[in-house]
């Protein structure tokens, strides 16, 4: 599965690098009325809306997927406990335990 991901990552790089070096013409980008154009490659202004967009999406899920995070620690929470009872009474039964003689003191054997 690694190897795949390599793959994967290698291409990915060798296209975001072509894109970038195909796409080197500066464009005027006016953040506010006030301040004058910024020169910016139009490479950076694309890749950066693609990390906006990768960023706010897995923003979205893990927000998505807190209930399931919640609901996933309290069942780890509530395995712990049950798994120490268990050791417990595991080791309650393993233990010896003495069995009592003198249950009914006044009753004598007649023999």
């Amino acid at each position: 599965m690694s190897f795949l991901r390599t793959i994967i990552a290698i291409i990915l790089t060798l296209v975001l690098a072509g894109f970038a070096a195909l796409n080197t013409e500066k464009i005027e980008v006016v953040i506010s009325p006030v301040s004058d154009a910024i020169l910016i490659p139009l490479y950076a202004i694309a890749l950066g809306a693609v990390a906006f967009g990768f960023v706010s999406g897995a923003l979205m899920v893990w927000i998505n997927g807190a209930p399931v995070r919640k609901d996933r620690r309290k069942k780890k929470k509530a395995i712990r406990i049950l798994e120490k009872e268990v050791d417990k009474l595991k080791d309650d039964k393993f233990t010896q335990h003495k069995p009592a003689t003198d249950i009914f003191p006044a009753i004598t054997s007649q023999k």
